[in-house]
Parts: structure tokens; C-alpha cells; sequence
């Protein structure tokens, strides 16, 4: 009888490991997320690049917003983390002088410092982000008015 109870008991143990290893392995891919894996700057045919490679592509294309002073590009890339053991790589691109990224938060943060102000696109070539940079436009944001005729009335 003895060893009948100890059998169960072992049996139980067994049955519920394995039931928490299939679980565990079921969602090991949800729980996987991108690695900022390396970051670079590059010029082709007069464009400039900066290339984010990550571990595996991202879902979407992520959100990002422009800092006028000093001139900046700020991308969050949600659910994501980092590889690097440095915080700041210098570039050598000329429009992109360097890249910060801090991770907090389940999302990493990617700042690209700019000599200049630039517009940019970002794009997603497999596990690249791809952000083109556009130094010239920038300079024509500015919009042009003139006559305007202001006059003080009643009205």
C-alpha cells in the first residue's frame, strides 16, 4: 500500500512538471521580444541612413518625433530591449553625429543627435529598421506669408 501511495505521489509530480514545461515552452514565443542588436550609420548615393538590426523583425513600424533644439530623433521601439553594453555610439555619417539608447520600461528608446535639423522616414527591411535621413528638407518647413493686411475696427 505503501508503495502504491508513493507511486501516485511520484506519478502527480511528474504529470504536473510536465504540464508546466509544455506551458512554459507554449508561450516561449510570446514572450520573446526584439534585441537591438547593432546600430550603424551609412551614406549610398548622397542619402543617409541609420540602420537599427534587431534579433527579428518588429510588429510595426514605431513611433518617433523630432527635437528642433538641439536637433534630434527620438524612437521608441515598444516591447523591445537592448544588446549594447555602451549607451552612446559616435557616427560618422555627417547628418547623424551619434545614437543614444536607454532601455526602461518593457520599450527601448533610440536618440539619434543631428548636426543639423533633418526630416527622416523610417522603414522596416526584415530585422532592420531603416531610418533615411533628409537634412536638406528640413530647412523648407518654413511656410512663406505675405499680404496680410491687418486693420483695427470695430469688427
Amino acid at each position: 500500500m505503501k508503495a502504491l501511495r508513493k507511486m501516485n505521489i511520484m506519478g502527480d509530480w511528474r504529470t504536473r512538471l510536465f504540464t508546466f514545461a509544455c506551458a512554459l515552452a507554449a508561450s516561449a514565443p510570446a514572450m520573446a521580444q526584439p534585441v537591438i542588436q547593432s546600430i550603424s550609420g551609412s551614406r549610398q548615393a548622397g542619402t543617409e541612413m541609420v540602420s537599427i538590426e534587431l534579433s527579428e523583425p518588429l510588429k510595426q513600424i514605431p513611433a518617433g518625433f523630432l527635437v528642433q533644439t538641439p536637433p534630434r530623433i527620438a524612437i521608441d521601439l515598444p516591447e523591445t530591449s537592448n544588446a549594447f553594453a555602451q549607451r552612446r555610439l559616435q557616427l560618422s555619417s555627417g547628418a547623424a553625429k551619434s545614437v543614444n539608447t536607454v532601455e526602461s520600461g518593457g520599450r527601448t528608446r533610440v536618440v539619434v543627435d543631428l548636426a543639423k535639423n533633418a526630416q527622416y522616414r523610417t522603414q522596416a527591411v526584415g530585422n532592420t529598421l531603416v531610418l533615411t535621413l533628409d537634412p536638406k528638407s528640413a530647412t523648407n518647413n518654413a511656410v512663406a506669408v505675405s499680404a496680410i493686411d491687418f486693420k483695427r475696427g470695430d469688427n
